[in-house]
């Protein structure tokens, strides 16, 4: 058979070994996915899709360029379908929660043949091996070598995420940062609702220049204050301990998954340091991951990553996934005013331990003595 040149689409449902559903029902949801995916792809690319457990892949032939554009389209139709696949699956109480899938592109020569299944190329291999490692959860992901083809109107659609050592080539993701964005601006500090204040964070990962300045704006966006001033070191003060808290857990790697240990370490991240007893100089990936670290930042330790990332003119590499807390579970109410834990203070029914654009959470209903038990 003739070797020639294909782009190659992958899909995956994100977490499915995770999912904690009967197993008929899963079957269900993983059928009803496969039957829009493969229909789409036999129209788009007149090829069929090769299924194997919770995952798939089909190809497209490359014989002009505006081939790369159609099979680009044809992965972001798949992602755009997923939400109508959920909503039938829920409707019809198949599942609990909306499935989610990662979808990958790259492009490569391999030797065909007439079954997709035998098609044969080192790079394929890689490309499929590696699934996991270059793919984002509700998210198309294209390698350099596609996204060099597209138009430039097209190409200002994807924000450039990583370099892919498995893959030797840069990652780029469709409408990454606007995604990431509004996951960031989920994290809720102020609310009339009393639901609203609860103890939470979100996830997201990093793009190659991201500054965590710019993170912090979207993932504080609703902290709002009276005085500019006290806004500013509000926000300002969030942001410190935010970056201190994903220190902190960085240098207890193990506790990663448990979703206790992340709120402690964002509530009491120094309590937190004395209970694993840190190692002062050990360093981590993420600090790898910033550029121009300086001399003094290279031994390792929480509390100067934090005061670096919070430091103007610092890009990461990308690739890095931070957590951003609420202010509710960085213990701190980010506002000044009527009804707030400021006003008790003055009542004399709570100790402030310290005022920095926001009110720390600590010794609830201890008697207000003296001005000496606030620390400026």
């Amino acid at each position: 058979m003739p070797r020639a040149e294909i782009i190659l689409l992958q899909f995956d449902i994100a977490g499915h070994s995770r999912i904690q559903i009967p197993p008929v029902n899963l079957q269900k949801a993983r059928k009803l996915l496969q039957r829009y995916v493969s229909a789409l792809v036999e129209v788009q690319a007149s090829t069929t899709v090769m299924w194997a457990g919770d995952g798939g892949w089909c190809w497209f032939k490359v014989d002009e360029a505006t081939n790369f554009t159609w099979a680009t389209d044809a992965a972001i139709d798949i992602l755009a379908m997923v939400p109508r696949i959920n909503e039938i699956l829920l409707r019809d109480d198949i599942i609990r929660n909306p499935l989610e899938i990662r979808i990958s592109a790259d492009t490569m020569n391999v030797e065909l043949d007439d079954d997709p299944t035998h098609f044969c190329a080192e790079q394929m291999n890689k490309f499929l091996k590696y699934e996991r490692n270059i793919g984002l959860v509700s998210s198309l992901v294209i390698t350099r070598r596609i996204y060099q083809h597209l138009q430039f109107a097209f190409q200002e659609r994807f924000n450039k995420w990583r370099n892919s050592p498995e893959l030797e080539t840069d990652l780029y993701v469709y409408d990454g940062k606007k995604i990431r964005n509004e996951t960031l601006k989920r994290v809720v500090n102020q609310s009339d609702d009393s639901e609203d204040h609860v103890a939470d964070f979100v996830q997201v990962t990093i793009f190659e220049g991201d500054q965590y300045q710019e993170l912090v704006q979207h993932a504080y966006a609703d902290v709002e204050l009276s005085e500019e001033p006290l806004h500013v070191e509000a926000v300002r003060f969030l942001a410190f301990r935010n970056a201190l808290a994903n220190a902190v857990i960085d240098s207890a790697s193990e506790y990663d998954n448990q979703r206790e240990f992340l709120l402690a370490a964002a509530e009491s991240p120094y309590d937190v340091l004395r209970e694993i007893r840190y190692e002062p100089h050990r360093r981590t990936e993420r600090d790898e991951g910033l550029r121009e670290t300086s001399k003094a930042q290279a031994d390792f330790n929480p509390i100067g990553r934090a005061i670096g990332w919070c430091t103007e003119g610092k890009s990461f590499r990308g690739g890095e996934e931070l957590r951003f807390f609420n202010a509710s579970a960085l213990g701190f109410v980010a506002e000044i005013g009527d009804n707030t834990l400021l006003d008790h203070v003055f009542a004399g029914t709570l100790l402030i331990r310290s005022i920095t654009g926001g009110v720390e959470r600590h010794d609830d209903n201890l008697p207000l003595r003296s001005d000496d038990n606030i620390e400026q």
